[in-house]
């Protein structure tokens, strides 16, 4: 995984999602969003409980666009 950090707060990166030629959205675990707040959340999608819901994936993903105006740091862990 790929770890980002920003103002004393962290993501986890596990996944890109391609929305358009120039936007993206990171597919990351964010310890302020606790586990059972992202099983409801996905939940409801795949239950159809949220109709009108843009986006699917909202719990799990960050939009790129958050991240151009922060000063981040990279962490990338290898096995070597």
């Amino acid at each position: 995984p790929l770890y980002l950090q920003w103002s004393g707060h962290s993501v986890t990166v596990v996944g890109i999602r391609k929305l358009s030629e120039d936007q993206y959205n990171l597919i990351v675990f964010d310890p302020m969003k606790k586990g059972p707040f992202i099983k409801t959340k996905l939940l409801a999608q795949v239950n159809g409980e949220v109709m009108n819901a843009p986006n699917p994936l909202s719990a799990v993903e960050l939009p790129d666009h958050i991240l151009r105006n922060k000063d981040c740091q990279i962490l990338l862990c290898t096995g070597q």
